[in-house]
């Protein structure tokens, strides 16, 4: 059996949809894989909603099945939750999670403000080095994603404060800055 169990789309810090992610997937023959943004479940919620002309996939909340005669990878759904650990940050890998739950809605909905109060943190942090970035570039940054520490880079990036990502941490993001 072939898996990744470990994956992340555009709806946290990844490169391709969350579609991208099931037909590589399936392109790369492998078995099983699930989804595991940062803090999110949004890609459960953009897969079953499909996209136009895409009648080959269906997501039904538990398993990824196929129109085609060739099957999608098992779709696990999951997410890469933060929590911290005696004043640590850590990332917990959960499965098994339904996107549809009244409680997994509110979980996600909490951990999306955390991000957003720690972003906030972050800005103020800057502006008392004399670095200014608003919230709303921020966001510009992020799109659709999840808020992170690497969307403030990008905006430093953007602002010509910092010429890489690399910096950006080196400088201002790491918890050592």
């Amino acid at each position: 059996m072939r898996a990744d169990l470990h994956t992340h789309t555009t709806c946290s810090d990844g490169k391709s949809s969350p579609l991208e992610i099931v037909k590589r997937a399936k392109k790369e023959g492998l078995d099983v894989i699930a989804i595991t943004d940062h803090d999110s479940m949004r890609a459960y919620d953009e897969l079953a909603k499909g996209e136009p002309g895409n009648e080959e996939f269906a997501y039904d909340s538990t398993i990824a099945t196929a129109a085609t005669s060739t099957p999608f990878p098992t779709l696990i759904p999951g997410a890469e939750m933060t929590a911290k650990d005696e004043g640590v940050s850590v990332h917990l890998l959960a499965y098994g999670l339904d996107p549809s739950r009244e409680d997994v809605k509110t979980l996600m909905a909490s951990q999306r403000n955390s991000r957003k109060k720690r972003i906030e943190r972050i800005l103020e942090m800057l502006a008392v080095k004399g670095v200014s970035v608003e919230m709303d570039e921020v966001l510009f940054e992020a799109g659709r994603a999840n808020l992170g520490r690497p969307h403030v880079a990008a905006a430093l990036i953007r602002k010509n404060v910092v010429q890489s990502i690399q910096e950006a941490f080196t400088r201002y993001l790491n918890p050592e800055a």
